[in-house]
């Protein structure tokens, strides 16, 4: 499985696409240019889907830039491609594993057994994912790059342009406007097409709201696994419902001078 990923993101970075060429559908291939009616998305390719995947071939080859996002793939596993393109850059996100698996039970809400040993195995990853981030940073400085997902909603237009400049991009005006308009409270989006879209009507209440929804009883399983992520990332302990309802609480502490995480961010930033 690891292997099979590398050379899907090895063909993306390559556009050489003929590993995924059977596996591309025409609902995936309208999802991905954000169009769910496949038949308008073919359109402008003649109505085949051939002459669009030729399509997007030339246009990767004639990119100055490759951007895909990549989930549950492991940082480790993505930094054994540093060598082979030195252009590459890695953006590793962390989230609370509450709002990871209160996101999950949203999905599949019958999801709710063996939470303690699900919560366990996701933060045993989000460990290693931190850990092995810390390590390719001291052996390719300034290619990678920790984000917190609450940062990021809560401050979207500082941490955007944090990003920019690492990723060695221009943040115009243009950029601070598309941005404003996919986290700002004034979006008329309508609540269903907000929930699978990129469009929060308030990306700070967007990354806040599991805590209003998650039983008690999960987050409570869940520190039980995740304690040791919940130190090095600086997410509160949360021990009752109070805690878990309590909006004073910030969704990330401040971080302690001496900790892991304080020392690898001062590096990477």
């Amino acid at each position: 499985m690891d292997m099979h990923a590398l050379g899907v993101l090895k063909s993306i970075y390559s556009c050489d696409f003929r590993l995924m060429e059977d596996k591309i559908s025409l609902w995936s291939f309208a999802k991905g240019r954000g169009d769910f009616n496949w038949t308008k998305s073919l359109t402008d390719c003649g109505g085949h889907l051939q002459y669009c995947f030729d399509k997007q071939i030339r246009r990767c080859g004639n990119a100055t830039s490759i951007v895909t996002k990549v989930v549950r793939v492991t940082v480790g596993l993505v930094g054994r491609m540093l060598d082979k393109y030195p252009n590459l850059k890695i953006i590793h996100l962390m989230r609370d594993p509450r709002a990871v698996l209160s996101s999950r039970m949203d999905i599949w809400p019958s999801n709710t057994k063996n939470i303690l040993e699900t919560a366990r195995s996701l933060c045993r990853k989000m460990k290693e994912d931190l850990m092995d981030s810390k390590q390719l940073l001291t052996r390719y400085p300034h290619r990678v790059r920790t984000v917190f997902y609450e940062d990021l909603a809560q401050e979207p237009i500082k941490i955007t342009k944090d990003l920019y400049q690492f990723a060695n991009y221009d943040f115009t005006t243009e950029d601070e406007i598309r941005i404003r308009s996919m986290t700002g409270s004034y979006l008329t989006v309508t609540k269903a097409a907000r929930k699978w879209s990129l469009f929060k009507q308030n990306s700070s209440e967007t990354a806040r709201k599991w805590r209003l929804t998650m039983p008690p009883s999960v987050s409570l399983l869940t520190g039980l696994g995740c304690n040791e992520v919940y130190a090095l990332a600086g997410y509160p302990e949360l021990k009752d419902k109070a805690d878990l309802r309590n909006s004073s609480i910030p969704l990330r502490l401040a971080l302690n001078s001496k900790s892991l995480l304080y020392e690898y961010l001062s590096v990477s930033s």
